[in-house]
């Protein structure tokens, strides 16, 4: 998986903000849509923002006008994650889905 990947997999997420897209940001901090839009002034980003101000996210703003995340609101991963052994909610260890009805 690469950026692009992931990006697109979240463009289409049909259940944001329980499936957290929102949180993802760019890698030089700034923010993105997958909307398309990146002015923090289109009501969309203004959304997004709101939505991260409101989980305690803070914000710089660069020279260039842009805002983007303080590094102290970053989550940093220690290690590359093997994507082999994440389950999906309803996978269970063979990676079977199983229907929400079952029990």
């Amino acid at each position: 998986w690469n950026a692009r990947t992931v990006g697109q997999a979240l463009k289409k997420n049909p259940h944001a903000v329980v499936v957290p897209c929102h949180r993802v940001v760019r890698a030089d901090r700034s923010l993105g849509g997958y909307f398309g839009g990146t002015d923090p002034c289109d009501p969309r980003m203004q959304a997004k923002i709101d939505l991260l101000r409101k989980e305690g996210v803070l914000f710089d703003e660069s020279a260039d006008g842009a805002l983007r995340v303080q590094r102290t609101s970053m989550w940093h991963f220690p290690d590359r994650l093997d994507l082999n052994t994440v389950l999906l909610p309803g996978e269970d260890a063979a990676g079977d889905a199983h229907r929400s009805d079952e029990v």
